[in-house]
């Protein structure tokens, strides 16, 4: 598995946006400026640059890659990027990817299986939001030290979402996500910076249930 964080979204407007979304085949481009502002075409330009980034770097995909829906929604890379084999251009095995972004930057994961990744904004704390998606055991592990409940509740939120993401549900269901973590079905590895948290979470082959 390979990812990538590119925390210099806040830069790229005015012409460098515009040169960015130069880059982009024109479907792309095409979502990009549905986006009513800046930012939003920003974080869709500078998603899918880093996602070519990294399948060029690591597994040889050089084309410009193209997405499909999965059965559950998520987007996976459409055969076109693949051989008649089920390889990639590369000769190695599909390759899985998965993208977020936030205000401050954007971030991608690759992997020759199934991955998510979901990254945030500290300062996001509601206590609200914490009641419907954490357990009581994850409440009262926010509530131990007051002077870490933000910066816990946003590694908590990134990893259920990176898992609910790798999954395919997306955070839908409050009572569902209250457990989602109560196995170790998940590989989850959390990156922590000054403004953002990052979480990619893999399935864990070893679980048995």
């Amino acid at each position: 598995m390979y990812f990538a964080i590119d925390h210099t979204l806040p830069q790229l407007r005015g012409s460098r946006l515009e040169a960015a979304l130069c880059q982009l085949p024109a479907w792309r481009r095409e979502e990009a400026r549905k986006f009513k502002f800046e930012s939003g075409r920003a974080q869709c330009a500078a998603s899918y640059l880093l996602l070519c980034r990294l399948l060029r770097t690591h597994y040889g995909i050089a084309a410009q890659p193209r997405f499909i829906l999965g059965p559950h929604g998520k987007p996976e890379l459409a055969p076109l990027s693949l051989s008649p084999s089920g390889e990639t251009e590369g000769g190695g095995p599909a390759v899985h990817f998965n993208l977020s972004h936030c205000n401050e930057a954007v971030a991608a994961a690759v992997s020759t299986q199934p991955v998510g990744i979901d990254i945030e904004l500290r300062g996001r704390y509601s206590a609200d939001v914490a009641r419907y998606v954490c357990s009581a055991e994850e409440l009262d592990f926010l509530a131990a030290d007051p002077a870490l409940t933000d910066l816990r509740f946003t590694q908590l939120w990134t990893r259920k979402e990176a898992a609910a993401k790798l999954i395919g549900t997306g955070l839908s269901d409050g009572e569902s996500l209250k457990g989602l973590l109560a196995t170790p079905r998940f590989i989850l590895t959390t990156h922590t910076y000054d403004s953002c948290v990052c979480t990619i979470a893999q399935w864990n082959s070893s679980y048995r249930e």
